[in-house]
């Protein structure tokens, strides 16, 4: 019963902190370089390569968002929602 539950505890742990790096990508006040950091050592631990990783998503993030806070990687003076807004306001 011990194993069971210690088993248990470690799976549904690794499934919780398993994908930080897109939590951090989705909030604005976290440094770009900050992110890449997390997410490196997150595909240094799998098999980036397998189907279904999650590495092909993260490059396309990190290719699209790389020239928008390059060098400071601040991203805080950056707008997320500014396609929506204009689009709103076009309306």
């Amino acid at each position: 019963m011990k194993l069971l539950l210690l088993t248990l505890f470690v799976g549904l742990s690794s499934l919780v902190f398993s994908q930080k790096w897109k939590e951090l990508a989705q909030d604005p006040q976290v440094n770009f370089y900050d992110v890449v950091a997390v997410a490196e050592a997150h595909f240094d631990t799998i098999d980036k390569f397998a189907q279904g990783s999650g590495w092909k998503g993260y490059q396309r993030w990190r290719y699209e968002n790389e020239k928008k806070y390059y060098p400071s990687g601040d991203r805080t003076q950056i707008d997320p929602y500014f396609a929506e807004n204009a689009y709103t306001r076009n309306l």
